[in-house]
């Protein structure tokens, strides 16, 4: 009984082996199962990783430039693209002004640079699944030409008769680059000089601040309307406002006539003063001197009547301008 009970059983097992090994069905779950767990596994999906070139770039007023922007992302298709400059978000909207910037055309194209685009520009994609946003920076510089205005040392008016010096600065009030390489120096709109002067026979002027003029013994001959052109990297910029230089200087000789020619006794004689130079500043006033003594303190016009003539006119008359 014992034998029988031991016989039955190892047949019941093998059985039951022999059916697990041989389904069919069985063996298709299995290899279903681990083929979708290894799929899973391969597909792999990613937010956008950016990056943005070249590191810098300059140009001038007026320039088409390239903002170049890469990216490696799963799935590919963009959602959103966005530039900022200085962590402002850039209206690429505004065609008139930029190109591209969006998920068909990722690159940005600054159409014609001006100095409000200075500045980092970075880049940010989003797909289904994130957002990346470039490590790295671009930095765009944009030069333009230089607004200059003239300043004077000294402000005010310079007498003729002091024979001092007055300095003339072509001041930058906004340029990019800042420092001037050469300045125009105009009197009157006229070029007066172009410095540096670097010719053969004026090397004095050739190593020089070219943003500073020197003028020397000052008289009426310097009397006009200053101004200035400034040139940087970017070319010349327009010129500057004029400045006038204020010189007083003393009126030139002056002639003495009276009429009539002959003075009559008890009649009246007028002298009359003219200027060719009035001066500057002109004045209307003037001195009388009559037998070298006055000034005569009543008498301040140009035109002197003495009424009624006698034998105490008969003197020396003259006269002084006032300024």
């Amino acid at each position: 009984m014992g034998n029988m009970a031991l016989r039955r059983s190892a047949q019941g097992v093998a059985k039951s082996n022999s059916i697990a090994v041989r389904s069919p069905i069985s063996l298709s779950l299995v290899l279903l199962l681990c083929l979708a767990l290894v799929d899973s596994s391969s597909a792999q999906v990613d937010p956008p990783v950016v990056k943005v070139s070249p590191s810098a770039i300059t140009a001038n007023t007026s320039e088409i430039v390239l903002l170049n922007c890469e990216y490696f992302a799963n799935p590919a298709s963009l959602t959103q693209v966005e530039w900022y400059r200085n962590d402002i978000l850039v209206n690429v909207n505004d065609t008139t002004h930029y190109k591209g910037g969006n998920s068909e055309n990722v690159a940005l194209v600054i159409k014609s640079t001006e100095k409000e685009d200075i500045g980092n520009y970075s880049c940010q994609l989003s797909n289904n699944i994130g957002t990346g946003t470039s490590d790295h920076k671009i930095n765009l510089d944009v030069q333009y030409a230089p607004s200059v205005e003239i300043l004077m040392i000294p402000e005010g008016p310079v007498k003729e008769s002091d024979e001092s010096n007055v300095t003339l600065f072509c001041n930058v009030l906004d340029a990019n680059p800042s420092v001037l390489t050469k300045v125009r120096w105009y009197a009157n709109s006229t070029l007066l000089k172009e410095l540096p002067d670097c010719e053969e026979t004026r090397e004095d002027l050739c190593h020089i601040d070219p943003s500073k003029l020197l003028l020397e013994s000052i008289g009426r001959g310097f009397f006009y309307n200053y101004s200035c052109e400034g040139f940087n990297a970017a070319g010349w910029g327009p010129r500057s406002e004029d400045k006038e230089l204020l010189v007083h200087y003393e009126p030139g000789p002056a002639a003495l006539s009276h009429f009539p020619l002959v003075a009559v006794k008890k009649k009246s004689v007028t002298f009359s003063c003219s200027v060719d130079d009035p001066g500057f500043p002109e004045s209307n006033r003037f001195r009388w001197l009559r037998g070298g003594r006055g000034p005569l303190q009543d008498i301040v016009t140009k035109d002197w009547t003495v009424e009624p003539v006698g034998l105490d006119s008969r003197t020396n008359y003259s006269l002084l301008r006032i300024q």
